[in-house]
Formats: C-alpha cells, sequence, structure tokens
C-alpha cells in the first residue's frame, strides 16, 4: 500500500457503484499494489471543512479492489492500514456505507466503533441517489476508527 495520485481513480472507477466524480476538498489517495500493478484504489475525505479547532476529521471513501482480486480479504487490511496512519497524524477516521456486509465485518473488528445509524433520504444525499429513487431509504451505519487495540 502507498499513496497514489488522483489520476489512478480512472482505473477503478467504472467498479464502484457511486458516481465516477471524487470529492473535492481535502483528499488523500492510496493504491494497493501486487507486484507493482495496481489493485486497489481508496481515498480518504475531508469529512466537513475544517473549522481550526475541532480535530479534523476523514472518511473512508471510493475503496475498491480490481475484480480480479475481489473475495480474497483485500479491503480490510488495505483500509486498517490507511486509517492507523492517519489516526497516527492526529485525524478521526470514521467510514459510512450502506453494505450489510461491510457493515458486519466491522461490527466483529474492535479496531472500529458504531458511531450512528439511519437511513439515507432523498434529501441531502447528494449523488449516492440514482435519478431512479432507487436508493430511497437505505440504511446506513457509520463507524469511527479507534486503533490497534486488538494487539
Amino acid at each position: 500500500m502507498r499513496e497514489c495520485s488522483r489520476s489512478s481513480w480512472h482505473m477503478f472507477s467504472k467498479y464502484h457503484y457511486l458516481s465516477s466524480q471524487l470529492p473535492g476538498g481535502l483528499n488523500f489517495f492510496f493504491g494497493l499494489y501486487y507486484e507493482n500493478q495496481q489493485i486497489g484504489f481508496a481515498a480518504l475525505s475531508e469529512y466537513k471543512p475544517w473549522n481550526g479547532t475541532s480535530v479534523r476529521m476523514l472518511h473512508t471513501n471510493r475503496i475498491v479492489i480490481h475484480p480480479d482480486y475481489c473475495g480474497i480479504g483485500l479491503a480490510k487490511p488495505f483500509i486498517n492500514a490507511i486509517a492507523s496512519k492517519y489516526r497516527k497524524r492526529g485525524f478521526r477516521i470514521c467510514e459510512k456505507m450502506s453494505s450489510l456486509s461491510r457493515y458486519k465485518q466491522l461490527r466483529r473488528d474492535s479496531n472500529w466503533r458504531l458511531m450512528r445509524t439511519g437511513y439515507l433520504t432523498p434529501s441531502g444525499t447528494g449523488n449516492m441517489l440514482r435519478d431512479t429513487g432507487f436508493r430511497n431509504k437505505v440504511r446506513y451505519w457509520c463507524f469511527e476508527y479507534l486503533g490497534e487495540r486488538n494487539v
């Protein structure tokens, strides 16, 4: 795993369910590599603009493992390594998802704590909703990374 440029997103955007646009603002981009070939992409994005006084919060964003490498457990250690790195730099790290399998995975991981849960609704969800309204009232979970607690 190492930092990469925003431009590598074009190789992974077609495999992600959200829009192909990356968020603006403060972002950090990472590639997961196997034999110098990038097989994963993740971004940490600023959760809300920093007011200069609070602890800065980043959220995981656009996590993609190339389909040829899916299903072998790469996403969890990839995200945990990124979260650990930025937690040590003084950031709070959160992950918001609507994936039931990812929710179950984080519930079993002592490095993460459930912060809140709710339902996505048409107002205020940005590009989470497609024009079809298909993502209306989808359950979400938001976790915060606490750090290496299981060592």
